[in-house]
């Protein structure tokens, strides 16, 4: 289930208590590039877990499409990222790329789950 505020899912701009966690509406099933909340959940995890420098504001464009492509081709997959099965690497990349972050912030020390 989305949290959602009028119209909008919440994501990282929506307010500083925002910017430690992502929110995305039901994508049923996997990703569609017409949803601005699974656009704007891609364009963070993009930017902020992955090191792509892109724009994020909830449209699927062609700066968006190349950023996703390197990250797949970094994560060793193929595919369209609308391919459930493409979805489903491409979370578990933005996963594994999170758990690191917090290993690194916590001087190596893996989180245990």
């Amino acid at each position: 289930m989305a949290v959602e505020v009028g119209d909008k899912v919440p994501n990282y701009d929506f307010n500083a208590a925002h910017r430690d966690h992502f929110h995305i509406d039901d994508v049923a099933p996997g990703f569609r590039q017409n949803s601005k909340s699974a656009t704007f959940f891609v364009q963070n995890a993009l930017s902020f877990v992955l090191g792509q420098s892109i724009g994020r504001d909830g449209v699927f464009g062609p700066q968006t499409a190349a950023a996703v492509g390197r990250a797949l081709n970094d994560m060793g997959v193929n595919g369209s990222i609308t391919n459930l099965n493409v979805w489903r690497q491409f979370l578990t990349g933005v996963a594994r790329g999170l758990r690191g972050r917090v290993d690194a912030a916590r001087g190596g020390r893996p989180l245990v789950i």
